[in-house]
C-alpha cells in the first residue's frame, strides 16, 4: 500500500495512545511495546509485540530487513515520515527495560514521536520520550 503521512496521523489518532486503556500506565506496567506493535500491524508493516528491548534487538535482524525494515538517521527519518514512511524509534536498555516509540510527520527538522510509557503522547519531538538516551531509528520501506 503507499504510504501517506495522512494514512499515518489518522492510524496514530485512532489508536488514541493518550487516553486508551490499553495503553495507559499502571501498576509499574508501561506499554510503548504494545503501541508499537498495534500502530505497525495496522500501518502493513508489523513488529512482533515482545519487550521493548526485543523489539529493537529484532529490528536489527535480518529476518527485519527481510520484511522492509532499515536504519536510518535522524535526518532521514524526518524526511520518511513526511512522506508518510513508518519510522520506528528504540532505546535498547542493558540493565532493564528499554523504549520504542513511532515516529510522525514534524514541522521541523527536529523528529517527532507518537508513544505510550510512562508519559503518553501522540506528537512531540523524540527527546521528551527518550531524554538523552542514543536511540536506533528504522524506517519501513
Amino acid at each position: 500500500m503507499p504510504r501517506d503521512p495522512r494514512r499515518l496521523l489518522k492510524v496514530i489518532a485512532a489508536l488514541d495512545v493518550e487516553h486508551n486503556d490499553r495503553y495507559l500506565p499502571g501498576k509499574g506496567l508501561t506499554w510503548c511495546n504494545r503501541f508499537v506493535a498495534d500502530a505497525t500491524s495496522q500501518l502493513d508493516c508489523p513488529i512482533p509485540f515482545r519487550l521493548a528491548n526485543e523489539q529493537v534487538l529484532w529490528l536489527d535482524t535480518i529476518d527485519a530487513a527481510m520484511e522492509g525494515w532499515e536504519r536510518v538517521d535522524q535526518r532521514e527519518a524526518v524526511l520518511s515520515t513526511a512522506r508518510g514512511e513508518v519510522v520506528v524509534v528504540g532505546w535498547h536498555n542493558e540493565g532493564g527495560h528499554g523504549h520504542v516509540a513511532v515516529g510522525v510527520p514534524s514541522p521541523g527538522l527536529e523528529l517527532h514521536i507518537a508513544q505510550a510509557g510512562a508519559r503518553n503522547f501522540s506528537n512531540r519531538a523524540v527527546s521528551s520520550g527518550f531524554g538523552s538516551h542514543v536511540v536506533k531509528i528504522w524506517r519501513h520501506r
